[in-house]
C-alpha cells in the first residue's frame, strides 16, 4: 500500500507541475498570472525539491517587485518564509513574514495580515517559544474575526490548540482544536480535519487516554491516504507507534514505525524523516531489551543525522544510546556518549540563544531602524550638498568688499553653531557614558538574579530525580521555587520592556477600560506571595471606575508598585489601595505598612539610579520597577509621587485620565 500511495502521489504532483508549466508559458504577458503560477509551482516542489521551490518563489518575488505588484509580492514573501520554516531557517522566515506584514498594512489587506501572523505563530511554535506563538495566534484571531468567512477563524483556533498542546495545557488545547475542527468539517477541508485529528490524538495521548486517541489517528490516516498525502500519513504512523509504545504493545509499535520508515524511504532526500522513523524502531528494540539492535540503529542514525546537520535528533540518539550502553554494562561507551551529548548540547543551546537573540532584534524593529538610518543618511547627504553650495556662495561673496560685513557675521554665526554643536555632542557623550554604566550594572544584576533561581530549580530537579526528596519536602521547595520564578518573570518583563523602551518608542494605545478589573488581575498575580506573607490587601477601588489610558502600561505600573509594596511589607501587615478624584483624573494610592525608604535612597530613586534591596522575606529585585514605572507614566503625561516614613511605610500615588 505505501508504494502504491507514493506512486499515485508522484504521478499527481508531476501532472500538476506539467500543467502549471503549461499555464506559465501561456500567460507570459500577464504578470499577475505568471507570479501566481510560479508560486503554485513553488508549493508543489516544497515536498519534492526545496531548491526548485526556492527558485520559483524568488522568480515570483523578482517579477512582483519589478512590476510593483504589492499583493503578489506579499504572497511571494509568505511563500519564501514558508520554505525557510521548512528548512529550519526560522530567523529568515521571521524576516520574510515581517515584510509581508509591512505590505499588508500598505495595501490594507486583512487576508495577507492574517497569513503573516499565522506564519510567525508557527515559526515560534517550531522554536518552542510558546508565549510568542500564542501572541501571534491571538493577533491572527483578532484579524480573522473581522472576516465574513467563518473558515478564517479556524486557522488561529488550530494554532492556539497546537500552542496549548506544546505547553502541556491539554484541556485548553482540546477546546481550541475541537472548535477549529468543527469549522473545517463545515468547510469540507479534509486536510485540516486530518491535521486536527492528529493533534487531538496527541492531546489524549498526553492525558493517557490512549483508547480515545487511536480512533482520531485512524481517521487522520484514512483521510491522508484518500487525498494522497504520504508525508502526513507517515507522521500519523509515527504517532500510532508512540501510543503503542506507551501501552507496551511493542509488536504493534514496531509495525507502525516500520510503515513510517517504508514511506519515507521512497522520498528523495528525506534523511532526517527516515532517521525519525528509525529512532522509533530503536526505541522499540530497547523496550524489548534488544540492546544490540537498538545500539546498531542509534549509531547508524547518528552518522546519518550528522551528515544532514540535525543536531537535536543526534542528542536524542545519544541519550538513548547511553542508556543502551549502560544496560549492557558498557559504561565506558556510555560515558563517551554523554560526553558527546554535552558538547553537542552546548552547541545546540548556543545556536538557539543566537537565533532567539536575532528574533528579538527583529521583533524590536531592527529592519525599521535600518530604514530610518537610510532616511537619516539621505538627509545628511542633502545637508552636505547644501553646505557645499553655501561655501561656494561665500567664496563668491569674498570677491566683493561690499559683502565683507555679511561674511563676518556668517563666520561668527558659524562659530557659535559649532560651539553649540560641540556642547550638544559633549552632553550626548555624557548621556551615552551614563547609559553604558546603567547597562553594565543592569546586566550584572540580571546575571546574578537569574542564575540563583535557575540553580535552585536544577538542584531541586536533581534531588527529586534521585529520590532524595520526599513529597512534603518537594512541596515545600516547590512553593519557594514558585515565588523565585514569579520574581524572575516579573524582573524579565520589566527588563525587556525597559530595553525595548531604550531602543524604540513604546507605542501608546489609549482605550477606555475598567480600572478595578485590571487592578484585581494584578492582585491575583501576586496572591501566592501575599498569602505566604500573611499580608492583607485593602482594595478600596470602586468597581465601576472607568479610565482612559494604555491598559498594558497601567497594568505594568500597578504590577511594579504592588510588587514593591508586598516585598517591603512585613508578615501580617496591611496594604491599602485608595482612590481619589480630580478634574478629568483619578488618583490611585498604594500605601503599605512596610519598612519605609530612607531619605538617601529616595533621593537616589528620584535621580533615576538603580537601587536593588532585599524585601522583608529576603525577596530579590533589580531596582528597575519604580524607575521604569515613572518613565512609563511620563509617556502618558501622568504623575508619579513617592512619600515614605522610615519604619512606618511608603505611599505611591499615580494619576490616570478618565476622559479622552
Amino acid at each position: 500500500m505505501p508504494g502504491l500511495l507514493y506512486s499515485s502521489f508522484c504521478y499527481g504532483q508531476t501532472h500538476a507541475i506539467d500543467s502549471a508549466l503549461t499555464v506559465a508559458g501561456q500567460n507570459k504577458n500577464d504578470d499577475t498570472a505568471t507570479v501566481n503560477t510560479l508560486l503554485y509551482l513553488s508549493t508543489l516542489y516544497q515536498t519534492l525539491n526545496l531548491d526548485k521551490a526556492v527558485q520559483y518563489a524568488n522568480q515570483a518575488k523578482d517579477i512582483a517587485e519589478k512590476k510593483d505588484l504589492k499583493y503578489s509580492l506579499a504572497l511571494a514573501f509568505s511563500r519564501i518564509a514558508s520554505i525557510d520554516t521548512w528548512r529550519d531557517k526560522t530567523t529568515e522566515a521571521l524576516r520574510g513574514y515581517i515584510k509581508e506584514i509591512d505590505i499588508a498594512k500598505i495595501i490594507n489587506s486583512n487576508l495577507i495580515l492574517q497569513d503573516a501572523y499565522d506564519g510567525i505563530a508557527y515559526v515560534y511554535e517550531i522554536e518552542q517559544d510558546w508565549e510568542q506563538s500564542q501572541q501571534y495566534a491571538l493577533r491572527s484571531l483578532a484579524v480573522a474575526q473581522k472576516s465574513k468567512t467563518a473558515k478564517d477563524v479556524a486557522y488561529p483556533y488550530h494554532q492556539l490548540g497546537s500552542v496549548y498542546l506544546g505547553m502541556g495545557e491539554y484541556i485548553k488545547a482540546e477546546q481550541y482544536l475541537k472548535k477549529a475542527k468543527s469549522i473545517f468539517v463545515i468547510a469540507a477541508d479534509t486536510d485540516r480535519i486530518a491535521l486536527c485529528n492528529v493533534d487531538l490524538a496527541k492531546v489524549y495521548s498526553g492525558l493517557k487516554y490512549y483508547n480515545i486517541a487511536k480512533p482520531y489517528l485512524d481517521s487522520a490516516l484514512q483521510l491522508f491516504t484518500q487525498w494522497h498525502e504520504p508525508y502526513q500519513a507517515a507522521e500519523t504512523y509515527h504517532q500510532m507507534g508512540l501510543i503503542s509504545l506507551k501501552q507496551n504493545l511493542f509488536d504493534e509499535a514496531e509495525m507502525h514505525f516500520g510503515e513510517e520508515l517504508a514511506m519515507y524511504s521512497r522520498y528523495p532526500g528525506a534523511t532526517i524523516d527516515q532517521a525519525h522513523a528509525s529512532i522509533g524502531l530503536a526505541r522499540v528494540a530497547m523496550a524489548k531489551k534488544d540492546y544490540t539492535k537498538a545500539t546498531a540503529i542509534f549509531n547508524s542514525e547518528i552518522n546519518a543525522l550528522q551528515k544532514a546537520g540535525d543536531k537535536e535528533r543526534q542528542l536524542e540518539c545519544l541519550q538513548y544510546l547511553a542508556t543502551a550502553d549502560s544496560a549492557t554494562n558498557n559504561f565506558k561507551a556510555a560515558f563517551n556518549d554523554m560526553q558527546l551529548y554535552k558538547i553537542l548540547s552546548d552547541s545546540v543551546n548556543n545556536q538557539k540563544k543566537a537565533r532567539a537573540a536575532q528574533r528579538m532584534l527583529i521583533e524590536l524593529g531592527v529592519e525599521r531602524q535600518n530604514s530610518e538610518n537610510k532616511i537619516l543618511q539621505t538627509k545628511f547627504d542633502e545637508q552636505q550638498s547644501r553646505l557645499i553650495i553655501i561655501f561656494v556662495a561665500v567664496v563668491l561673496l569674498l570677491l566683493g568688499i561690499i559683502f565683507l560685513v555679511l561674511m563676518y557675521r556668517q563666520k561668527s554665526a558659524a562659530f557659535k553653531a559649532i560651539e553649540k554643536l560641540q556642547e550638544e555632542t559633549a552632553d550626548k557623550n555624557r548621556e551615552m557614558t551614563s547609559a553604558n554604566n546603567v547597562k553594565d550594572k543592569l546586566i550584572s544584576m540580571i546575571a546574578h538574579d537569574v542564575r540563583s533561581p535557575l540553580a535552585s530549580v536544577q538542584n531541586t530537579l536533581t534531588l527529586t530525580r534521585e529520590g532524595i526528596l520526599n513529597t512534603d519536602e518537594f512541596k515545600q521547595l516547590s512553593q519557594m521555587l514558585e515565588m523565585d520564578i514569579q520574581h524572575l518573570m516579573g524582573m524579565l518583563d520589566n527588563t525587556l520592556l525597559w530595553a525595548r523602551e531604550q531602543m524604540i518608542d513604546i507605542n501608546v494605545k489609549k482605550v477606555h477600560f475598567n480600572l478595578s478589573k485590571v487592578l484585581q488581575d494584578v492582585i491575583e498575580l501576586y496572591q501566592q506571595t501575599i498569602a505566604s506573607k500573611g499580608v492583607t490587601i485593602h482594595n478600596n477601588i470602586n468597581s465601576s471606575t472607568q479610565v482612559y489610558s494604555d491598559v498594558d502600561i497601567i497594568s505594568t505600573v500597578l504590577r511594579n508598585i504592588l510588587s514593591n509594596a508586598v516585598k517591603f511589607t512585613p508578615q501580617g501587615r496591611n496594604i491599602y489601595i485608595q482612590q481619589a478624584s480630580t478634574k478629568n483624573k483619578v488618583l490611585i494610592s498604594v500605601k503599605d505598612e512596610g519598612v519605609g525608604i530612607t531619605d538617601d535612597v529616595l533621593k537616589r530613586i528620584n535621580n533615576k539610579e538603580f537601587i536593588s534591596t532585599r524585601g522583608t522575606d529576603n525577596e530579590k529585585g533589580t531596582g528597575l520597577g519604580l524607575l521604569f514605572s515613572r518613565d512609563l507614566l511620563l509617556k502618558l503625561d501622568e504623575d508619579f509621587q513617592i512619600s515614605s516614613v522610615l519604619g512606618k511605610g511608603t505611599a505611591i500615588t499615580i494619576s490616570i485620565n478618565t476622559h479622552a
